[in-house]
Formats: C-alpha cells, structure tokens, sequence
C-alpha cells in the first residue's frame, strides 16, 4: 500500500501539545480510578516503503510508552515491499540496441531504495514479534508491489512515485480501515503517518477524553511540531479544496493562543475518529465519495487527494 511521500512526510514530526485538541491536564489518574474501561481504538500506521526507518524506532517507542490499557488497542501497521524485474529494464531498450547496465545511476537509485525497504520490514517485523502479546491485536501487513515505469525514469531521482493509481490504493487501503474499525469493537480509529512521534505519553488518553467535553465532535487531532511553520493542519482551504493563507494559522501553530481546541478546515498526518458516532460513517478519504465532488459528465470537483477527500467529507459532518 502506498504512503505520502511529499515533502510533509519528510519532515520530523513531534507531539507538542494536544490540538486541536490541547490541554494542561493529565487524565492517568481518572483513567486508573475510574468504574468503565477505557474507550478501545484501533491505531492504523501508514508505512511509506522507502524512506521511513530512521523514523519507526521513535514512533514505535513512542507508542510503547503510552499510559493507557494496551489490551484496549489494536494496532495495524501497513507497508509494501518492493521489487522490479531485470527483464522490464532490458525492454526499456528494445529496437535501440541499448540496454541499460549495471552502473546505470538509476539502477543505484532503486537498490538503495530497496535496502532501505528491507530494513524497515524487518524493523517491523521483529517489533510485531516481541509487543504482539502486550495488545488485544496488533497486525502486519505487507503488501508485494512491481516497481512500473512511474518509478524508474530518465531522472537519476528514481521518477515519480504519486501517481493517480497509487493515489488510489492509497485511499481504498485507508478506506478499508476505517470501515473496519466500524465494523469491529472499536471505540475510536487513530491513523497515524510513520513519521509522528507521540512525546506525550498521555496522547492517547487526552485525546480521547476531548470527545467527552464535546459529544459533537467526530474528528480531532494533535498539533504536532515540525521543524518549519509546516504542520498537520490547514487555517484555511478554498471551495475547490485548495490551501488558504489565513491570519489565524500562525498564532495557533506557535502557540500564541489560549490552550484549547481549534476549530480548522484540514488535518492529516495523526487523526483520530470517534467511531461511536453515527455521523462517522458519512467520512472518507474518497473524493469521489464526497457529495458534490463529482459532476454530471465525470469531472472532479476537489483534487484527488485523500487528505482534502477526508476533510470535505468531515465538513459536510459538521453541519449536520
């Protein structure tokens, strides 16, 4: 399954304070003294093949430290393995008379990449192993994927990578999760990229307790920090889905306003669903799922994107 590899997932992210969703209090104590279990949710973790494992020993650490009942989670982890045929490149140069050879820089590229792939399988792997038995589920799934010509061009970069048929298995494998976690005992649904690193070890326990003080609130998410004025939130976003300059992004991201939740027009990166509400089940990541996104003679409304798909649909959650 493929994962965002723009330049937002390139960035390391930290938990700061709680967004859109923050707050100073800590709710360990409640959760230990209270009558009722705490909420279960199902923690889905978008795994990018190429590039992601000098980033999973903090995210997987940083979920291991979380104070909260681990047989109350459920942890999926998604990710690909990749592989490319020798025959498909000989082919590249078939009716020349050139073939390509082993020094071809291209060739560098892509087994780089591929070593880089193994290394975070592996690190996957062995980590599902050891924490399996400490959660009421955890689940690896690696998908095999072909190498195709999007992915091996003239450039020595290894070519384009986002292409509207990865964009959708993209959106069909995030779909799948959430209707799963509809369908299972899951209380809430948190999609997490590979790439964020929860430093609060009440993260999940807070966020959660946000959609108590507000029961109509279906999608929250945390302020993460970055190392630029990039974050996991837009301030503002036009009818057509695009991103809008806003007065009142900069304040929220550096902390400048009262701790407290936001209301924005997008989140990404780290989500969490409250899967007990109806109005739920009215979410994607599907653009062409989204009311009014798809005109009479086919044409796209909002990009096809998942991101912008998944906030237009929790819009449209909003005024109901």
């Amino acid at each position: 399954m493929p994962y965002n590899s723009s330049p937002i997932a390139k960035l390391f992210w930290s938990f700061l304070l709680l967004l859109l969703c923050l707050c100073q209090q800590s709710l360990g104590s409640e959760n230990n003294s209270s009558t009722t279990f705490p909420p279960t949710i199902q923690i889905v973790i978008l795994v990018h093949p190429y590039n992601k494992a000098l980033y999973l020993p903090y995210l997987l650490g940083s979920l291991e430290a979380q104070i909260y009942p681990k047989d109350r989670l459920r942890l999926h982890l998604l990710t690909e393995r990749i592989f490319y045929e020798e025959s498909y490149f000989e082919s590249l140069g078939a009716g020349t008379g050139a073939y390509l050879d082993d020094n071809d820089a291209r060739f560098e590229v892509l087994d780089e990449r591929i070593r880089a792939n193994d290394e975070s399988i592996e690190m996957l792997r062995r980590w599902a192993r050891q924490q399996r038995p400490l959660y009421n589920e955890l689940e690896l799934t690696v998908s095999n994927v072909r190498l195709s010509e999007h992915l091996f061009n003239t450039e020595p970069s290894g070519g384009k990578y986002w292409t509207a048929e990865r964009y959708k298995l993209l959106i069909d494998s995030k779909n799948q999760e959430l209707y799963s976690a509809f369908t299972s005992w899951a209380d809430f649904v948190l999609f997490l990229d590979a790439d964020v690193v929860l430093t609060e070890p009440y993260t999940l326990a807070n966020l959660t307790a946000r959609f108590e003080e507000d029961r109509e609130r279906v999608v929250v998410a945390p302020l993460l920090y970055s190392t630029g004025t990039y974050s996991n939130f837009w301030g503002g976003m036009d009818e057509k889905g695009y991103y809008v300059r806003t007065e009142q992004y900069l304040p929220i991201l550096e902390r400048k306003e009262e701790l407290g939740t936001f209301p924005v027009p997008m989140v990404n990166t780290a989500v969490l669903i409250d899967a007990r509400k109806r109005l739920s089940r009215r979410l994607t990541f599907d653009p062409v799922e989204v009311e009014d996104s798809v005109t009479a003679d086919g044409r796209h409304t909002i990009p096809y994107d998942d991101i912008i798909a998944f906030a237009k649909s929790a819009h449209a959650v909003s005024k109901q």
